[in-house]
């Protein structure tokens, strides 16, 4: 067995390792999902986890080259003996005392830590023969992050538990989508066309592609931290993101995601609000709501001020009000946490918030940055409880 005896900064592994750990299965009970798979070779050294729905893989850096080898080792493990060893310290990974165990050396610290063999490390597939295209990571993160709150959490529908991706009907950009069937929010991407991904055609269909809302928000993240243009691919199965010497691969969700644009509405009676002034009111009531999803929060708007009221499952309650642009009385009540969570995804200076109907017995708030936008979020009305300052809602 040939000795391993490669070197690799501490600086460079350590932020490889937090992103590989992203798709690691850490309570599986198959151990070996449980553990990273480690590749050692003249390139380098790339670790990768999986848990055979999403598949993290990153190139490290070594300082010193050392005899190609592949094992895993336990991802938590690995982790914890990474993190407690100093930030300028140089790991070499050497042969420890059989073929089942690896040494981890850095300075007077030395660990030994057992193995599983490499050959037993699943792979989801090559991505070899994909086809690529580059996009501004910028882009893809934020329009991620502007619509993960809203794709369902909950074990029901599935095509409904990730965020549907297709190229704007003109081609100029990419259109990100999510709802539960409660609240709904949609964002545009412009400036990049990947050809990677269908064309949106109301006219024919709806080709499009689901992203499952876990991978959403890990490519969000790694790309937050990422400047310039990164490399995306889509398949009839699978999608893809590498940028930076880190890959992510996932399968798609399978099914049709609902046409979202029939949820939202024309006109309706709108009043205009600062963002930051409507938020810190909506921030400081929710801190007495008890439930996010069931805390209805009221807004009554008159004579150029908005009074926002919440109640709480057990009795507690705030108020706080925030001046508004409006020409008639308006008012609306929504769930607490699911307003709160949109305004946090928006990005405006003004938002205009626009009660519309909704079918034949309901009403939707919809919210939508003052101006030129293709921002759209919604909110679904629900049944105010008693006021805790008296009268009712």
């Amino acid at each position: 067995m040939a000795s391993v005896n490669t070197v690799v900064h501490r600086s460079a592994l350590l932020p490889a390792l937090s992103r590989v750990l992203g798709a690691v299965d850490r309570s599986s009970k198959i151990p070996i999902l449980t553990h990273v798979h480690v590749v050692i070779d003249d390139q380098g050294l790339s670790l990768r986890g999986t848990n055979l729905d999403i598949e993290i893989s990153a190139r490290v850096e070594t300082a010193e080259p050392g005899a190609p080898r592949s094992f895993a080792l336990p991802a938590v493990k690995l982790r914890e003996v990474v993190n407690a060893l100093p930030e300028a310290s140089e790991i070499t990974f050497s042969d420890g005392r059989g073929r089942d165990h690896i040494n981890l050396s850095a300075g007077k610290s030395r660990y030994s830590l057992p193995i599983l063999p490499g050959t037993d490390f699943p792979c989801m597939r090559s991505t070899e023969n994909f086809a690529w295209a580059d996009m501004d990571a910028e882009l893809i993160a934020r329009g991620l992050r502007r619509v993960a709150h809203a794709y369902d959490r909950s074990e029901g529908r599935e095509y409904l538990r990730g965020i549907c991706l297709h190229k704007t009907r003109d081609g100029d950009g990419i259109d990100f989508a999510a709802t539960d069937g409660l609240w709904l929010a949609k964002t545009t991407a412009r400036g990049d066309s990947p050809a990677v991904l269908p064309c949106h055609d109301m006219n024919k269909n709806f080709p499009h592609v689901i992203v499952p809302g876990r991978l959403a928000e890990l490519i969000a993240k790694l790309l937050a931290d990422m400047k310039g243009r990164c490399r995306i691919a889509a398949t009839s199965n699978h999608f893809a993101v590498e940028c930076d010497g880190v890959e992510v691969i996932s399968k798609l969700i399978d099914g049709c995601f609902p046409e979202y644009w029939r949820m939202i509405p024309g006109d309706g009676k709108t009043i205009v609000a600062s963002l930051s002034e409507l938020l810190g009111a909506v921030r400081r009531s929710c801190a007495a709501m008890d439930d996010g999803m069931k805390d209805p929060i009221t807004l009554d708007a008159s004579e150029g001020q908005m009074t926002l009221q919440i109640v709480g499952a057990n009795g507690t309650g705030a108020q706080d009000s925030v001046p508004v642009e409006m020409s008639d009385p308006w008012s609306f009540c929504a769930p607490s946490g699911r307003l709160l969570r949109t305004l946090e995804a928006m990005v405006a200076i003004d938002v205009e918030l626009t009660i519309a109907p909704m079918g034949q017995d309901n009403s939707v708030l919809m919210v939508r940055p003052l101006g030129e936008s293709d921002d759209v979020f919604l909110v679904v009305y629900m049944r105010p409880r008693l006021h805790a300052f008296g009268g009712a809602a």
